[in-house]
Order: structure tokens, then sequence, then C-alpha cells
């Protein structure tokens, strides 16, 4: 039996489409306990999950776990918890494994000094203008010619469970999914113990962003979390006062600039891109650069303000606590 944890919040029809690809053939036959943890769901993710546990074929078992919102980091520590098999494989609740996904997966650990393997992510076709950027940078695309494989991301990984259990699973601090996974990949690294293994036969389809909105909610969550990594990582130490305003300045510089954009579409056509859409392209680039900003402004008035949230990331990963509610029985 496989583990297969996905944290999950208020995302219950892109999760549908991942719960009916594990039904459907990414499992490859094996058989999977299937943990959905629900990072305190406000829509219908529970109704959804219920009815996909009756339909799914008996060597697929899917159990739904609620806590408080305490992030994806938490969650994820929540499945290792629940988990009593060698491996534990982790998908986002926006990334569709294809056929066949988990046996690709597992076959990457070759050897005892594997101590994860990833897959990769490919971008689904859709028509928004988003969509089509994302498409145009290489972004959703993983591994790439822009980033070649060195880490396991956690919308598509397998880990050892004991070495989950000895490096303490994911840092809590990280209260969105951007860097959790990089985290603690870094620090499974740094032991000098183990490697990764990239197997390509393992896909996902990576919905990650697919609006305007969540570009924009994605681009802030960013730049909170480079604050937080970075503390983690003393590169550089603490935000200070002079640093902050440092970046107020670059906020400014970079809403000047919105205007530009519309400069910058040349970009665009020079790659075939029609002219509406080269100009929505190169505004949006330039709004999400002042978004990122302002989520990096934000997260360092928190430490100074005396709130304290950079410093805690010091702080060793601590599984989270909730509600647990099993849907099949054991």
């Amino acid at each position: 039996m496989v583990t297969v944890v996905i944290p999950t919040y208020n995302r219950a029809e892109r999760l549908r489409l991942v719960l009916e690809a594990l039904a459907n053939g990414a499992t490859g036959g094996l058989s999977v306990a299937v943990h959905v943890i629900d990072d305190g769901s406000t829509d219908a993710t529970e109704a959804m999950v219920r009815g996909a546990a009756g339909d799914c074929p008996d060597a697929v078992r899917i159990h739904y776990h609620r806590q408080e919102n305490a992030g994806p980091a938490a969650a994820r520590n929540r499945g290792i918890g629940l988990a009593r098999t060698e491996h534990v494989a982790f998908l986002d609740d926006d990334c569709v494994p294809q056929p066949g996904w988990l046996p690709e997966l597992l076959a990457g650990f070759t050897d005892a000094e594997v101590a994860a393997v990833s897959g990769r992510f490919m971008p689904p076709v859709q028509p928004s203008l988003v969509a089509r950027l994302l498409r145009m940078r290489g972004a959703n695309v993983y591994p790439s010619s822009r980033r070649p494989f060195d880490l396991p991301f956690g919308g598509n990984c397998a880990y050892r469970r004991e070495v989950l259990t000895q490096f303490g699973g994911f840092a809590t601090a990280f209260r969105h999914a951007t860097s959790e996974d990089a985290d603690l990949a870094a620090r499974v690294k740094a032991s000098g113990r183990y490697r990764f293994q990239y197997q390509p036969g393992a896909v996902v389809h990576d919905y990650n962003v697919c609006s305007v909105r969540e570009l924009l909610s994605r681009a802030y969550v960013r730049g909170q979390e480079k604050v937080i990594k970075r503390a983690r990582q003393s590169r550089p130490k603490l935000p200070t006062w002079g640093k902050l305003a440092l970046e107020l300045l670059a906020v400014a510089a970079c809403l000047l600039a919105v205007p530009f954009g519309i400069l910058l579409s040349w970009r665009y056509l020079r790659r075939g891109v029609p002219p509406v859409d080269a100009l929505g392209m190169a505004l949006l680039c330039r709004v999400e650069r002042v978004v990122h900003r302002c989520g990096r402004v934000t997260s360092m008035l928190r430490s100074l303000s005396g709130r304290k949230q950079v410093e805690q990331t010091a702080a060793e990963p601590t599984p989270a606590t909730g509600r647990t509610r099993a849907l099949a029985a054991d």
C-alpha cells in the first residue's frame, strides 16, 4: 500500500479532478490510501470528497480529515502522521495526475540513498490570457530549459516516510504553498546523506493559476514567503527599517513603471503574440511585479511591528493537529 496526501483549501472543483484521476488510472492499480487534509475550507469540499470516496474502486480508499486553517505545510504534516506506509506521495489540490503517475513515481526509489522522487509538471491547455502568458513564460512547467531538475516540489513527489520523520516534515512557518517544499528539500540535501531522483513519466497537469486574481494572489504570497525563506536561511538576517525603506522605494518605482508596460509589449509582438494579448501580457507583468513587492513589504512590516512572524520561522516544524473524520472503513 502507498499513502497519497493532498492538502486542500476552498478548491472543491479542482480537487474533484484530482480525485477522479486517482480513481481512473493514475494509481496504476496499486493499493492506495488517499488522505485529503482539508485546511479549514468553507466551500463544498467535504461533500465533494464524500461523494468521490463512494465512487472509487476498492484499491483506492479516500479518507477525509479536517483541521483549523494552518497552511499546507501543517496539512502535509498531518498526512505524514496518518501514514503507515514506507513511501508517502504528495499532490496539490490543483495538480491532476495522469495515467500511470504513481507507479512511475515509485520506480524512482532505486536505492536507499534516494530520499525523494519528483515527477513532471505540465500546464493544461486553457483559453484565458493568464494561461497563455504562463505558457509563453514556460511557467507551471518543471523541469524546463529555464529550470533543470534540482529538488522535488510538493505538488508531484514522493518521500520515504523515515526521511520525513527524520527531518521533521514541512516547516509550518510557511502558511502558503510557495516555499515549504523547497525548504524541506534544502534541509534533506544539506545533510549530504541523500539525493533526489527525477521520473519524467510521472506527469501532473498543474492548474495552479488560471485567472488574473489567482496570478496576483500568487505574486503577493510569494513576496511574503520570500522574506520568511531568507530569514530561515539567514540571507539576509531579519528585516530592518532601512531595508523596509528601500523596499518601499522599489514599490514606488514599480508603480511608476506600470504605464510603461505598453512599451514592453513589443517583446511579445516579436514572438507572434496578437497585439491585444501582447498589451495585456505586458501590463499584467508590471502589475504582478508591484503586487509581489507589496507582499514583501507586508511580511517585513509584520516582523518589524512586533508580530514576530519571521522570528518564529527558526522554530522546528511540528505536525498540525486537528479534527479527523475518515470516510472509508479501515
